[in-house]
């Protein structure tokens, strides 16, 4: 598994309010995991994802609790992205989705984003 942080190329600060659903829901955030059967190209990914944020740079931001706001600022802005590959074929996963498993569980992915986990930090290719 490997972990890329996608800087945000912006000139300007930003600084975006948030809604009242994301100051109420803020602990019930989800990470999110996307599964292939076949393996992409991470470095089409990663100029995907740059392409992305030139639209959006407030995926990179900051929420700033205290003005209730994301901000963004020129160099410190970055976006985390991990790649890796699972031992499961993608129908083994979809199934475990689908039925669950024991006692009405869904299959666990918190391996995918605990970072307490070792890991490497990948520099972005340009």
């Amino acid at each position: 598994k490997s972990c890329v942080l996608v800087p945000v190329d912006i000139e300007h600060h930003l600084s975006i309010p948030l809604t009242l659903v994301d100051v109420h829901c803020r602990e019930e955030q989800l990470p999110f995991a996307y599964f292939f059967k076949t393996s992409l190209s991470q470095t089409d990914l990663l100029s995907s994802l740059r392409r992305v944020l030139k639209s959006f740079p407030m995926l990179g931001g900051i929420i700033d609790w205290t003005e209730l706001t994301i901000r963004v600022a020129p160099n410190e802005g970055s976006v985390n992205i991990s790649f890796g590959e699972s031992p499961g074929t993608a129908e083994e996963w979809a199934r475990m989705g689908q039925h669950g498993l024991a006692n009405g569980r869904s299959p666990s992915i918190m391996g995918l984003f605990d970072p307490l986990e070792s890991r490497e930090i990948d520099t972005p290719p340009p």
